[in-house]
């Protein structure tokens, strides 16, 4: 059912303005000073209000009304004027009726018009949010493999780290190995300086004693009598050289071994040389990777943020279809006419 145009109020205004200027009531005067609504339709609602006793008063005025005394007009001419005003009634409400079926044929062809164009903006909107959906899902792929990339490189960072921290204890032992084998091979350089200086020393004393023995066994040779002091000095001089003998074997002895362990200290410090000059420039190569790595990092946490952007630009853009439907609908509604209105 249609909405009036007009309320009771509006008809209880213009019935009190009709009996005020004590003219007939009738659709087409009701329909002149309500001035919209069909005059059938403001007529029938006169006479609900007649019929709930709402015009009482206002016709009870009426009643009360002085009578101005009015040259009343033929028969002849008040049935011409009543044949004329149904005639106008008759031809009001067909041109109004003409109207709202013209007012409805346009605006079902506006409307169908409106549903047609909302279809094809639909079909587009749809494609176009199958491609951005499809677009959203692939930057998505894209990001999930980037943000993978991204934790495993920190886990291998982490793992470098860690390899390198070890590698800088390794390298800090095995300075501290180097710097106790430099004291331990100064101590053995001095030991054996000073073993070499009693060698000499010993060969210098052994020297001597094998002069004083071949000075003793050569004047015994000239003496054919047994002097005692000379086998007395004789036996000592055997007795010290042998002695001296058995010194000088102990030390050549203590020497070479203290010659070996300096060699092997100096193969072991060469080695130990050799091994923290490689962790050296095997730090050096984990520094550099692990500042490479970090350099990845941010690149890819960069990208990262960009695909973030991205899909969240991409989730702006893809408008639901539902939503534009409905505005379409919307303005459409705005252009349908009031069915009441003359």
């Amino acid at each position: 059912m249609r909405q009036r145009s007009f309320t009771d109020e509006d008809v209880l205004s213009a019935v009190e303005i009709l009996v005020g200027q004590s003219k007939p009531i009738n659709p087409t005067n009701l329909r002149y000073v309500v001035g919209k609504g069909r005059p059938a339709t403001i007529f029938g609602v006169y006479e609900e209000l007649k019929e709930k006793g709402l015009l009482r008063e206002i016709l009870e005025k009426h009643e009360e009304a002085p009578i101005v005394d009015k040259k009343p007009l033929p028969d002849d001419i008040l049935d011409i004027v009543a044949t004329a005003n149904e005639h106008i009634h008759e031809l009001a409400s067909a041109i109004l009726s003409l109207a709202e079926a013209k007012a409805e044929a346009k605006y079902r062809e506006l409307l169908a018009l409106e549903l047609a164009n909302a279809e094809v903006e639909t079909a587009a909107l749809k494609a176009e949010l199958e491609s951005t959906t499809q677009q959203l899902q692939d930057v998505m792929n894209v990001l999930d493999d980037a943000e993978n990339k991204v934790v495993d490189l920190e886990e291998l960072i982490g793992e470098k780290d860690a390899e390198l921290k070890q590698s800088h204890e390794l390298n800090s032992k095995l300075g501290n190995e180097l710097a106790g084998l430099d004291k331990k091979l100064h101590q053995r350089d001095t030991e054996l300086r000073f073993q070499k200086e009693k060698v000499i020393s010993l060969e210098i004393a052994s020297e001597k004693l094998e002069r004083e023995y071949q000075e003793i066994k050569h004047n015994l040779a000239k003496s054919n009598d047994s002097n005692t002091e000379l086998n007395r000095r004789y036996i000592e001089a055997l007795n010290n050289i042998s002695t001296l003998e058995q010194s000088i074997s102990e030390k050549s002895a203590q020497l070479g071994i203290i010659s070996e362990q300096l060699k092997s200290e100096e193969a072991q410090k060469q080695l130990l040389t050799i091994t923290n000059q490689s962790l050296q420039k095997t730090n050096a190569e984990q520094h550099t990777e692990i500042q490479d790595l970090k350099q990845t990092n941010r690149a890819l946490s960069s990208e990262t943020k960009e695909l973030r952007n991205e899909v969240t630009r991409l989730h702006q853009s893809a408008l639901p279809v539902s939503s534009q439907r409905a505005k379409a609908r919307k303005t459409t509604d705005k252009t349908k006419p009031s069915s009441d209105d003359s």
